[in-house]
Parts: C-alpha cells; structure tokens; sequence
C-alpha cells in the first residue's frame, strides 16, 4: 500500500478560539505528516484551518490522527474533506 493525502476542516467551538493557537497545535501534531495549513475565513466571521497532511494508507492511521486533532482545546469537530492515493 502507499500513502494517502488527507485534507481536513478543523472548526472551532466559536470565534473566540485563538485560531493562531489552534494552527501551531496542529502543526505540533502532525509534524512531518504536515504538507500545508492555514487559517481561512469561513461564515458568519468564523475562522477554520484547513489542513492536508500524507499518512500511510493502512486501516486506523487516519482516524487516529482526525481524532488527535479533535482533541484540540477550542475544536468542536475535524471534517474529511478529501483523502486520495499520492
């Protein structure tokens, strides 16, 4: 098997969250993993990061690392955008 690429919206639980703090934990998680992140305006003056990051294509790795970025303090979910074979 390869790797696959994952993009990912992590949301916070308002607009207060730091989103700044939010981008340096993701990037504290994913390390290496990481390709690219950035905070991006979303609706309402909410602000999301988007992410995309390369994991093995083995069964848990992904649901592993969405759940470690869940796990954030300030996030209310982590949506899969799009995950495809690099």
């Amino acid at each position: 098997m390869g790797d696959v690429a994952v993009h990912v919206r992590i949301m916070p639980e308002s607009t207060d969250v730091d989103m700044n703090a939010v981008l340096e934990k993701v990037k504290e998680i994913l390390g290496d993993k990481l390709k690219n992140a950035e905070i991006k305006p979303f609706v309402f003056g909410l602000k999301v990061v988007e992410a995309i990051f390369v994991v093995p294509d083995e069964e848990g790795v992904l649901d592993q690392e969405v759940e470690k970025l869940s796990k954030i303090n300030g996030i209310q979910n982590v949506e899969v955008l799009e995950v495809s074979l690099v």
